[in-house]
């Protein structure tokens, strides 16, 4: 062998050597201790008796988490710390103790492209811990891996760190909730067959783009940083979604629409805002900044506010409709002055 192979695999060996303690080899951790042995109820993750029939070993860096046994403790304490990164949490059955799951403790940290999967149907609420994202998650309510009644996943803490973050329920309604503020930062998307519920202002970071290809419900005024998609999107109460603030340019061309009272529209932000789909909600509309396009419609009677020099454009199909209700200009066009808009958009 010439002394140039010999330096040549001498320096590999060297660098093998130097990263082989940072090499980690993603492993499948089965949670299925049984409460009445070593894996009692409230038990933390860190507990070796309730992974892989008791045999261990605790989920680290890399791996992904299967919570599947019959009798299994519902309420457990993660306790893996904040330097382990897990890739996936997939949640199939559980059988033990309250019946409801309730995972403390958290937050859950979770690597680039990691998820969090629900299809356990047990006609309850399967509550999560906060969770610190390190680039694009995916949480989903799925189809049922086990049971046959609907159940309701719920992500009780804080969303940190960095998206993109997609929320997928494909079961019933409201059956996917974020239940309180959060900071992280990156997008939003809203996919699956059913609507996905914010509970409370932040529960979408109030800086994130949203897009709703699916449904959302939004159960308090919320702040997001823009809109856009297709789908549905609902505001409980006459309480109002403010968009904007990111100074994008976006198209929604869904419907926005009521959930129980008059919900209304701030825009903010530099960019300009277009609905151009049959939107029906039925409180104000307000532009504080940037523009508002509507290339659809919105209900009749819902009053429009246009603040100092913002614009609020409507094509010309949609202002021929409403032009019996509008203060006109000379060209035909609705004359909005700053503060005010008479009749309805």
């Amino acid at each position: 062998m010439s002394r140039t192979r010999k330096t040549l695999i001498g320096i590999f060996l060297l660098v093998l050597a130097g990263i082989a303690p940072w090499i980690v080899l993603a492993a499948t951790q089965t949670m299925n201790g049984l409460a009445s042995g070593g894996c009692p109820c409230g038990t933390g993750w860190t507990t070796v008796a309730c992974w892989n029939n008791a045999a261990g070993p605790v989920p680290t860096t890399g791996d992904d988490v299967v919570i599947d046994g019959g009798q299994t403790p519902s309420d457990t304490n993660y306790n893996l710390g904040g330097g382990v990164q897990l890739r996936s949490i997939t949640l199939n059955r559980i059988g033990a103790c309250t019946g409801n799951v309730n995972i403390s403790g958290g937050p859950i940290v979770l690597q680039s492209g990691g998820f969090i999967t629900d299809g356990f149907c047990n006609q309850g609420t399967n509550g999560f811990p906060g969770v610190s994202l390190n680039g694009p998650a995916t949480f989903t309510h799925d189809a049922c891996a086990s049971g046959s009644n609907s159940s309701t996943t719920s992500i009780n803490g804080a969303l940190t760190g960095t998206g993109p973050l997609t929320l997928v329920n494909n079961l019933g309604d409201d059956n996917l909730r974020l239940t309180v503020a959060s900071t992280y930062t990156g997008s939003t998307m809203v996919n699956g067959t059913g609507r996905v519920r914010f509970d409370v202002n932040g529960a979408v970071a109030t800086g994130s783009a949203l897009t709703v290809n699916g449904s959302a419900l939004f159960q308090a005024s919320s702040t997001i940083g823009s809109l856009a998609g297709g789908g549905n999107v609902f505001m409980n109460g006459s309480n109002a979604l403010t968009a904007g603030g990111d100074n994008t340019s976006t198209t929604f061309s869904g419907m926005y629409q009521n959930s129980g009272g008059a919900a209304a529209l701030t825009k903010t932000g530099t960019g300009t805002l277009t609905l151009s789909g049959a939107n029906t909600y039925t409180g104000a509309t307000t532009v504080n900044a940037g523009a508002l396009r509507v290339n659809g419609s919105t209900a009749a009677g819902s009053a429009v506010t246009v603040a100092n020099d913002h614009q609020h454009r409507q094509s010309d199909a949609q202002l021929e409709q409403h032009a019996g209700n509008r203060t006109e200009r000379d060209d035909g066009r609705p004359a909005v002055r700053p503060g005010e808009c008479n009749g309805h958009c």
